[in-house]
């Protein structure tokens, strides 16, 4: 139970003030003997106790329509009331046989209680039956898309089923609508690729053992998908400064990494540089916001944090080059050796926003209007029979 405008509750100290008003109007008078008073008798008159219990009455029901205006001025909000009979469970699963094989049974039980199970994968396929996930699926980043930030329909619990290897996500930061409950798989291979950039001179950059960047001419086992070393890449950039910058950095990764950076037009374009808000960017295609941070739930979009500064510094400048070589490496799945995290650090990951649309109106206003109605027919009514 909440008040979504807690302000108001300071009108209850309005509540003292008919209880005031009552004392005082009760106090004891001053007896004056008047001749007639001797032929009044004593049955027309009704009794003391009757009226003050009337009056005490009448004082309950008037604070009671005022402590029940003001609940509707507070705007109440009674959790139990929102909750549905039935509520909305997700659970979420990475795409991974070794995952499925450890939680069949929480899974298959998922479904049998009729509670929505999704693959985290690049269709996010919703899972009637646990056999449609084979063992040789490939294992891939886990994509959750809108999942975890559904307005509509807002489920009262998430559970992710992960392996807990770092290479298992695509990023640092995922806003939630519902903290998940995490699963995270004791025993998961590592999803390492090696995945190469061919330079020129037949030499090849890759990520090595010590999860840094080496440029060798003697061939990889166990290769993955080879990268070509030019890149289209995009500005567009009101500041003219900003954009300066951004070129200047592209040519420092060239000179260091031997890469190739040509200034193209958008659509032809693989590195885009913006400072609007991303609607709708192609999933083939790498995107950095400059300026303001932003949230965002596409696997591709990557947020350059000097800029949030405002004046660059000297250590931004710094900064900037390696950023954008580290986010483009990560864009091209190009990791080394996979890191195991533990529930913490995976949990740090997401982070909660109020996505909650129950601001406007409490969930309570028609019961208090409705109570405030028959309270205020009750004090009318036996008001007009007493006349107080």
């Amino acid at each position: 139970m909440e008040f979504l405008n807690p302000a108001i509750l300071w009108g209850l100290i309005a509540l003292g003030i008919p209880v005031l008003i009552h004392l005082w109007n009760g106090r004891q008078g001053i007896k004056i003997a008047w001749a007639a008073s001797r032929f009044l008798k004593e049955n027309e008159n009704k009794p003391v106790r009757h009226i003050k219990f009337e009056q005490w009455l009448l004082l309950m029901l008037r604070l009671i329509l005022l402590t029940l205006l003001l609940l509707i001025l507070a705007k109440l909000f009674w959790d139990k009331l929102d909750k549905d009979d039935e509520k909305r469970v997700l659970h979420l699963v990475e795409p991974s046989g070794e995952i499925l094989s450890e939680f069949r049974f929480e899974l298959q039980q998922a479904l049998n209680n009729g509670e929505e199970v999704f693959l985290l994968d690049q269709d996010q396929n919703r899972l009637g039956d646990l056999d449609q996930f084979t063992m040789e699926s490939k294992n891939e980043p886990v994509r959750f898309g809108n999942l975890l930030t559904q307005k509509e329909e807002m489920p009262e619990e998430i559970h992710l089923y992960l392996s807990g290897n770092e290479s298992s996500f695509a990023s640092f930061f995922y806003p939630v609508s519902v903290m998940p409950t995490l699963h995270v798989a004791q025993f998961s291979s590592s999803k390492n690729i090696n995945n190469l950039i061919q330079l020129n001179g037949n030499k090849i950059l890759f990520i090595n053992e010590l999860n840094q960047i080496e440029i060798s001419d003697k061939p990889i086992l166990n290769s993955g998908q080879v990268y070509d070393s030019s890149f289209n890449y995009y500005i567009d950039l009101k500041s003219e400064k900003h954009a300066e910058i951004i070129e200047a950095s592209l040519k420092s990764i060239q000179e260091v990494y031997n890469l190739e950076f040509n200034l193209s037009e958008e659509e032809d374009a693989q590195l885009h540089f913006t400072d609007r808000s991303m609607i709708d960017p192609k999933p083939d295609r790498i995107y950095w916001k400059i300026g303001d941070f932003e949230q965002a739930q596409f696997d591709n979009f990557y947020h350059l944090r000097a800029f949030e500064r405002g004046a660059l510094s000297m250590e931004a400048y710094e900064e900037i080059p390696e950023q954008i070589m580290t986010d483009l490496l990560d864009f091209l799945e190009m990791r080394g050796e996979d890191i195991r995290l533990n529930e913490t650090q995976i949990q740090s990951r997401f982070h909660f926003l109020d996505l909650d649309q129950k601001t406007n109106q409490a969930n309570t206003f028609e019961i208090l209007w409705l109570l405030f109605l028959l309270v205020l027919i009750v004090e009318r009514v036996l008001s007009n029979k007493s006349r107080l």
